[in-house]
Formats: structure tokens, C-alpha cells, sequence
């Protein structure tokens, strides 16, 4: 009789303040992925949130497979090398970009308005996309950013110290 009072007091306990309800543990079969780690990049007082193509398997991942991105959210691609020369696809993207390109620490040229290729495109079809002259980094961001934002060749761009 005690042991069913005690049981009966801790289920009224539990029922009245439930933030003292026991925790759901995730099973063991769950994986866990630690949050990716971002960086801020500067252009124009506007701080941007972005995460980094940084190794030739994310260089080439890039935003594919990526729904959409933030406000004043991007991806930022750091290369071994400067000067850099190659063009950039739209392979398997799901929404419009605006690519800001960096050189010496300034925005050198913006793409604007990159559009996701139609489905069933094949590779050797994709447009590809260069500036005129090399860059050093590449921040892609959403579509019309660039135009929101005010980002103009020649803004400085900060924190690439990455």
C-alpha cells in the first residue's frame, strides 16, 4: 500500500510540473552531426553568416543539395592557390544565386541572378560562369542579395583571414 502511494504521488508530481518529466534519449541508432562550423565575412558593415567550401570534396559539393539559404547567409570558397581561373556550374542547385567575386580583399566582379538549371540538364550542357579577370575567393549568396545589400565592385570585403 505505501509503494503504491509513493507511485501514486510521484505520477500527480510528475502531472503538475511537467518540466520535471522524464527525458526522451535518442535511440542508439541516431546519428548525431555537430553543427558545421561558420565563419563571418564583411562587405559593407553587413555581416555574413557562411559556411566553407574549404576542401576539394566541398569545393565541388558547393550549395548542391542545399534548399535555400538565409537573409545573410552564404557559402564562402577558400582555394589552395590565388588567382584562380576556373568557372563555376549550377549542378544539381535548387534556387538562384548572385556569386560575388573576391580579389585583393575587394569584390571584383557579381554574377547576378545564376538561375538552377532546368531538370534533366546534363553536364556537358550546364552554362558555366567566370569573371573576366582571377579571383581568390567566391562567396555565393541568394539571389538579389547583391542588389539588397548595395554590393558594388570595388566594396572591401573583411575576415577572410580564415
Amino acid at each position: 500500500m505505501l509503494a503504491g502511494t509513493a507511485v501514486l504521488l510521484i505520477v500527480i508530481g510528475l502531472f503538475l510540473n511537467p518540466q520535471s518529466s522524464p527525458i526522451t534519449l535518442p535511440s542508439l541508432t541516431t546519428k548525431v552531426t555537430p553543427a558545421p562550423e561558420n565563419k563571418i565575412v564583411r562587405i559593407n558593415d553587413l555581416d555574413i553568416t557562411v559556411s566553407l567550401a574549404d576542401t576539394p570534396a566541398k569545393r565541388k559539393q558547393g550549395l548542391s543539395g542545399v534548399e535555400s539559404l538565409g537573409e545573410t547567409e552564404g557559402m564562402l570558397f577558400l582555394f589552395d592557390k590565388e588567382n584562380q581561373t576556373s568557372p563555376f556550374w549550377m549542378k544539381d542547385m535548387a534556387f538562384a544565386i548572385d556569386i560575388i567575386w573576391i580579389n585583393d580583399g575587394k569584390v571584383a566582379e557579381i554574377t547576378e541572378n545564376v538561375q538552377p538549371p532546368q531538370a534533366g540538364t546534363r553536364d556537358a550542357e550546364l552554362t558555366l560562369y567566370a569573371p573576366n579577370s582571377p579571383y581568390n575567393y567566391v562567396l555565393e549568396v541568394a539571389a538579389g542579395f547583391s542588389k539588397q545589400a548595395n554590393i558594388t565592385e570595388g566594396d572591401a570585403v573583411v575576415n577572410l583571414g580564415f
